[in-house]
């Protein structure tokens, strides 16, 4: 028989882990054990809690499910976030017999300054999507069983959720997207913020959950099998995105250590302090200018808002081809080298990036049309940064610079150049201010941004002076 453990032995437990977790970030500023160490930690609490339930006879064993939800049930919990948990029952006579006596659990959470909130539901209402808590459906995705009845979760897991992605997979995704497009426009469609919100803001962690649930549903309803959460993007871009995930962990637990609390603002004194330590950065060699660090920031939320926006913009409806997509605008563009699916711009395979001319082709034709690069063309184009970037090169860039800078979408064309690295390479006077933070009332974005801007706003202008 399991031996109980007092609360007072639980408490020490767990307060001795988190200033273990605590000591070992400040000497590696590992995030992603954090993390993870907390989850477990969690874990451990609730079912000694459950567990000191079931031996006074308060709840039978096989009652419930108790099963983690959102970061918590993703095994991602920061210093400070709250606990999602979902109390699961078979019907509701079993809900209506044990609800109250579980509320033990998240009092005791509480009671260790755990910030504890649960849910109850039956398994059936597990496969209900309601347009009014489509988070509740959402965090079901990242859920995952800590103590109590397994067989109860994995009904959920093995029938309920696959049925309900089946049946209302597209009206998930469409509500989904429309929660994500009204927070990116609160922050101005720009991961670019002098002071981003590293959670919320464009780039930030809530964006990288919202690619990973939109493959996730998509390769679902595609597939109809359960996908692998470990690789639900193409090899490049998962490793690219797993290593923004560690640098973005690395900076929210440092802000929670730093401000006590769950506050992921980014501000500039954090940024000093982040920068001192090289926060998220495996590699130190020496100290980091604040300008410097942030410029790594913004590298990872670039990557991070790249795969969210693609994602939102690029999931076709059920049974429509790519490849359909991309035949109906070749009929209609007949002479076009380039192609166009859905108002991204996609390389053709063999499409040649062979010199200057090439490259600089896709960005003139998304200066004269409001287009956006696919993650496709974007990676291609990213491997002929080493291409523009000699002498010769910048010499043919100018006639090319000079259609993109007079046509409508200038802005939006040189955004993407700036995305590719393409702009680095062919002017290098633009390293100093791409991603370039300055700290005073006049800038709200990078002054990379600020330009794009002024550029943005010159030929809105110009089109509203020709009215």
């Amino acid at each position: 028989m399991a031996v109980v453990l007092s609360s007072n032995e639980v408490r020490e437990r767990y307060e001795d882990g988190l200033a273990a977790l605590r000591r070992n970030f400040e000497q590696s500023g590992d995030g992603d054990a954090v993390v993870h160490g907390r989850s477990l930690l969690v874990d451990d609490v609730i079912a000694s809690c459950f567990q000191q339930l079931t031996v006074q006879n308060s709840i039978p064993p096989d009652c419930v499910a108790v099963v983690a939800l959102g970061g918590y049930g993703r095994g991602t919990l920061l210093p400070h976030s709250d606990v999602d948990l979902l109390f699961l029952f078979e019907d509701t006579k079993q809900e209506a017999r044990y609800k109250d006596k579980l509320s033990r659990i998240y009092l005791d959470l509480w009671d260790l300054k755990i910030r504890a909130s649960a849910t109850a539901r039956t398994v059936s209402e597990c496969g209900q999507l309601d347009a009014g808590n489509v988070e509740f459906t959402v965090s079901l995705l990242d859920s995952r069983f800590v103590v109590g009845f397994p067989e109860l979760f994995e009904r959920v897991r093995v029938k309920v959720l696959p049925s309900l992605l089946r049946k209302s997979g597209k009206t998930l995704i469409d509500l989904v997207s429309e929660s994500a497009r009204s927070r990116h426009h609160k922050y101005a469609n720009t991961i670019y913020h002098l002071e981003p919100n590293v959670k919320e803001g464009p780039g930030g962690l809530r964006d990288y959950n919202l690619a990973c649930w939109l493959s996730f549903v998509s390769r679902f309803r595609h597939s109809r099998a359960w996908p692998d959460t470990a690789s639900l993007f193409e090899a490049p871009l998962q490793k690219e995105l797993n290593s923004a995930l560690q640098f973005l962990m690395s900076v929210r637990c440092f802000l929670h250590y730093r401000n006590g609390r769950d506050d992921n603002l980014l501000s500039w004194e954090a940024q000093d302090i982040a920068a001192e330590n090289a926060i998220g950065i495996q590699i130190r060699n020496g100290r980091l200018h604040a300008s410097q660090w942030m410029r790594d920031y913004f590298r990872n939320a670039r990557s991070i808002y790249g795969a969210a926006v693609q994602l939102l913009e690029e999931i076709p409806e059920k049974g429509k081809s790519l490849t359909a997509g991309l035949q109906r605008w070749r009929r209609r563009n007949e002479t076009s080298v380039l192609s166009i699916v859905d108002g991204a711009v996609v390389l053709p395979p063999g499409y040649a990036l062979s010199g200057v001319s090439e490259v600089l082709e896709v960005f003139e034709r998304m200066a004269a049309d409001p287009l956006r690069l696919s993650i496709q063309a974007q990676r291609k184009l990213l491997e002929a940064v080493p291409l523009v970037s000699t002498p010769d090169a910048q010499r043919a860039l100018w006639p090319h610079l000079r259609r993109i800078v007079t046509s409508e979408y200038a802005a939006d064309g040189l955004r993407a150049m700036r995305d590719c690295g393409l702009l680095d390479g062919l002017l290098p006077e633009f390293r100093l201010i791409d991603a370039l933070v300055i700290r005073d009332f006049f800038h709200r974005y990078t002054v990379d941004e600020h330009s794009f801007l002024a550029i943005e706003t010159l030929h809105r202008l110009k089109v509203s002076g020709s009215g």
